[in-house]
């Protein structure tokens, strides 16, 4: 499973309107030399520990200005206190305005600068960092008022006792090389605090013009702090307020550009303030904060005379940061009655209504910000995340067109246009939108995230690998990338390098439920279902709502073996998510493995409702008709089954196995393979000699339900060949074992000397009468060859071994294998053919045969076990007994009652081995679900 980012927020946070330059203030003469102060960096140790700003997962309007409520720029002289300038008086007094209304052209509500630096500077009035004016703004600082400014160096003043005002909780880091993390802090109305190399063009610049310049020498012209308050793409530069006087710049402001920010700003962060009334200048102790808008006013309205329709839309987005989405739409609602044209109020409440779960007002808030203002690109942006979400792939592909039109450069946009086309399943579409995605904004880790999501899809697992990766070396404490990562190794069935994966994802957050349950998956494949079982279930924990974590745990107890557990689960998935078709699926097959066939249609039935391109529900509902006798319906479900595309992990099974079981109802049907070539009627004989199979017409039904064995055994013995040497114990091999399995309660079809048509025609009823059974189990001994990787056994009439003549002198396992595939019950296959290709002296070499043992199997379906006498490309030993050694050591720990198929393996893997003196190890894959004993008579 892997992981797409799709957020929605909103625009831009306040008016633009900047306050007016002072009358009468004049450009400073271009030689002016001016203070910078920021000559502290940031210890590497405390720096580690400092905390990233949240970032901003949204759109990003294409302009943001915050300096209505910020103070008028000062200067600080010849004092090296920038550092205070920017994060006490600009940064934190503009919260005292924008979440306390307070006017911050007054004194009396402006932090004072002087007070701060003081407190913070080392000896000699050097300058200092953020972190130690963090530090110092934590226990408060006194006003401007109180406190006045002066460029003086003086000694650190005693503690004010008026300066509980204006505290802080702390600082957080910005990364200063991604533009748009730096965007989005501002488009939260978040002043972002830098340090800047500091340069003699930078002190010369004058006027509107965009500072451009990347030339700096940091030894020689040292760092200043200043303040970044607002952003215009259209200029594709930042706004920022200095300290250095309003003759600098444009009246105390500049215009830097995009491009010198990574180069030219070593340090970035924002305040961390609380979002709530702010500790006033003039009162000793920090008031209790303000109750929310809900509690303050039961009738549940805010009073619209209580601020402009700004100051609401600033107050509700501030409840939308904090998840307050009731107050949030109050404050919403007080600035449309206030302007009822205002579209951004109409489309921050759609946002808020979309995190509440009301959709259909969240897209007539959409609509109506749409209608409002036409122009605006990120209207569209949240309306497309909202039909991505339905999903309506279409209409959100052409909700970002229209935002994609507006702002060619909207790397979002891109980003969820990319999304839905993942979603339709057109992934080089959505690869090349996560390619212009990235190329606007090449340091945002979710867009690499996201096109390696596509990657993912397209199973291109070395280049989503190293888009994850990419991601990370962005952001290493972003835990996506670390769990797609994990799917890659997942995919790859390296499962202990997918767990570490996850586990360092749960490392960074640990309430991800989704690598909760992704580490589950794996662990499954470990055969750890403890611990599988574990990750879900604190998957449920953290997410008791979410349907899929029930899903997912229903599905490992299912491979525990504790199906009535799996079935509880199942239905609350379903309960939770009545439109769940993999649910409806997996109950649908443990209903059919419990013979409960009508209800097992009924689910797959309303699995095809749901996804009625799983294929593999087709071939399910198909097994259970004919399980239950009715061939019509079982052939066109079949037939269905191969006209789809091999879609989900199950597609490959199905198409196999729908094709293996049209062709033993169906014989030559387009597109059916048969498990085996179907034997030619007129060569069957009329009689058998005594122990040999009887030929079944390939036309014949199978046996009704009522009538069918639980337990089906298939036992081949073939010793009498009539080409070369004979071998003496693989017929009498063949009729012990079947005798064993008959005395624990198999029902078996006996075959021993069998020719190419009689061996054909057995195992057609056998994999005919299969689908009925809870246990089919096929033993073969005699000669069997590999051919370019696939493995054939050698009926007695066979005269060569070439890869032309094979489907015709042969018998295909792989082909036995597909008829057989199906986890609705036990298979097990049990192969003492590894022995020598008998024919090789008479095989070209051209003919891809070789000797040396059988092929083996990396993987096998769900439900299935594979034996081998000997380990694959050895042979295995016929024996100077009566019995082969493998067989031997079968025939005495088969009938042992309680003891699990795997167990009584392992028993004769270590009687082999011994009795061949290593010469011979029997081999074994199994995908068993839950445990099985051959003798169900246990005591």
């Amino acid at each position: 499973m892997s992981v797409w980012s799709v957020v929605l927020l909103g625009l831009s946070l306040s008016p633009s309107q900047a306050p007016a330059r002072d009358a009468g203030v004049r450009f400073d003469p271009p030689d002016t030399q001016y203070t910078s102060g920021d000559d502290q960096e940031i210890e590497a140790e405390v720096r580690q520990k400092l905390p990233y700003a949240a970032r901003f997962r949204g759109t990003l309007p294409p302009a943001v200005d915050l300096t209505a409520r910020m103070p008028l720029p000062g200067n600080q002289g010849k004092l090296r206190s920038c550092t205070a300038w920017a994060a006490a008086y600009a940064a934190r007094s503009y919260y005292t305005a924008s979440l306390d209304g307070r006017d911050v052209s007054q004194p009396q509500n402006v932090v004072s600068p002087n007070y701060v630096y003081h407190l913070a500077r080392g000896p000699e009035c050097t300058g200092t960092n953020f972190v130690r004016i963090t530090n110092v703004l934590k226990a408060g600082a006194p006003s401007l008022a109180d406190y006045p400014y002066s460029d003086q160096c003086v000694p650190p003043p005693q503690i004010a006792p008026n300066a509980a005002g204006f505290r802080v909780r702390g600082y957080n880091r910005i990364d200063p090389h991604e533009i748009e993390g730096i965007k989005g802090q501002l488009a939260q109305s978040n002043p972002v605090l830098i340090s800047f190399a500091d340069s003699p063009a930078f002190h010369r610049h004058r006027g509107e013009a965009v500072f451009n310049d990347p030339a700096f020498d940091p030894g020689q012209d040292g760092w200043h702090s200043m303040t970044i308050v607002g952003y215009d793409d259209r200029r594709r530069a930042f706004r920022l307020m200095n300290s250095w006087g309003q003759g600098w710049g444009d009246g105390g402001y500049a215009w830097l550009g995009y491009d010198i920010v990574p180069q030219r700003v070593r340090e970035a962060g924002v305040l961390d303030v609380a979002k709530s009334s702010s500790e006033t200048a003039a009162q000793p102790v920090a008031p209790t904060p303000p109750q929310s808008g809900l509690a303050q006013n039961p009738s549940g309205q805010i009073n619209p005379g209580s601020g402009s329709a700004f100051e609401h839309l600033n107050r509700g987005i501030d409840f939308r940061s904090k998840r307050d989405h009731d107050n949030a739409i109050l404050e919403f609602n007080a600035a449309i009655s206030l302007d009822p044209r205002l579209a951004r109020a109409f489309n921050y409440r759609g946002l808020s209504w979309l995190s509440k779960g009301n959709a259909d007002r969240a897209l007539a808030d959409f609509n109506e910000a749409i209608q409002l203002d036409p122009k605006d690109p990120s209207a569209y942006f949240n309306r497309g995340n909202l039909q991505a979400a339905k999903p309506d792939p279409d209409a959100a592909i052409a909700d970002y067109d229209q935002a994609i039109r507006m702002n060619p450069r909207f790397a979002a946009a891109y980003s969820g246009r990319a999304g839905a086309w993942r979603r339709k399943g057109d992934l080089d579409r959505a690869i090349a939108d996560m390619d212009e995605a990235a190329r606007i904004e090449p340091k945002n880790a979710d867009f690499y995230n996201n096109r390696g999501n596509a990657l993912l899809d397209k199973k291109d697992y070395d280049r989503a690998f190293d888009d994850y990766t990419q991601a990370t070396n962005i952001n290493p404490s972003f835990p996506a990338p670390y769990n797609n990562r994990g799917l890659v190794w997942a995919n790859r069935k390296d499962y202990d390098r997918a767990v570490a994966e996850y586990t360092a994802a749960l490392r960074l957050n640990p309430n991800y439920a989704l690598a909760l349950r992704n580490r589950a998956a794996a662990e499954r494949g470990q055969n750890k279902l403890d611990l599988a079982i574990a990750d879900n279930a604190e998957a449920i924990r953290i997410e008791p709502k979410n349907a899929e974590n029930y899903f997912q745990r229903a599905f490992t107890l299912r491979q525990q073996g504790n199906p009535d557990a799996a079935l509880a689960d199942l239905a609350e998935a379903l309960r939770l998510n009545p439109k769940h078709a993999f649910a409806y699926y997996l109950r649908a097959t443990i209903w059919r493995v419990n013979k409960e066939f009508d209800r097992a249609i009924e689910d797959y039935t309303r699995c095809l409702q749901n996804e009625p391109a799983y294929v593999g529900a087709l071939t399910g509902r198909g097994l259970a008709h004919e399980a239950k006798g009715e061939l019509a319906p079982a052939r066109q479900d079949y037939r269905a089954a191969l006209a789809l595309p091999e879609k989900y992990e199950t597609g490959k099974w199905a198409h196999q196995t729908a094709g293996a079981r049209l062709a033993l109802l169906e014989p030559g049907t387009p597109g059916a393979k048969p498990p085996i070539s179907p034997p030619s009627e007129s060569k069957a004989p009329g009689a058998t000699a005594p122990g040999s199979a009887a030929p079944v017409s390939p036309a014949a039904p199978p046996p009704s339900p009522a009538g069918a064995s639980s337990r089906l055994a298939l036992v081949i013995g073939n010793g009498a060949y009539r080409s070369v040497a004979q071998l003496p114990n693989p017929p009498n091999d063949a009729r012990a074992i079947a005798q064993s399995l008959r005395d624990i309660g198999f029902t078996v079809i006996e075959a021993i000397d069998v020719d190419r048509v009689k061996m054909e025609a057995t195992t057609i009823d056998f994999l005919r009468r299969a689908s009925t059974a809870r246990v089919a189990l096929l033993f073969y001994a005699g000669h069997g060859v590999q051919i370019d990787g696939r493995n054939y056994l050698i009926p007695i009439d066979a005269t060569e071994v070439r890869k032309e003549s094979a489907g015709f002198e042969l018998i295909d396992v792989d082909r036995i294998l597909a008829g057989l595939d199906d986890e609705a019950r036990a298979n097990v296959v049990i192969l003492d053919a590894c022995r020598d290709n008998p024919l090789e002296a008479r095989t070209a070499s051209r003919s891809g045969a070789r000797g040396g043992g059988l092929a083996g199997y990396s993987s096998v379906g769900s439900g299935m076990l594979i034996a081998f006498a000997t380990a694959p490309g050895k042979t295995a030993l016929d024996g100077s007994g009566a019995h082969s050694p493998f067989t031997e050591a079968m025939l005495k720990h088969l009938g042992s009652p309680n003891i699990e198929i795997n167990e009584m393996l392992t028993r004769v893997r270590v009687d082999v081995v011994a009795a061949t003196e290593r010469k011979q190890i029997p081999w074994v894959n199994s995908s068993l679900l839950g445990d099985l004993y051959l003798n169900d008579r246990r005591r």
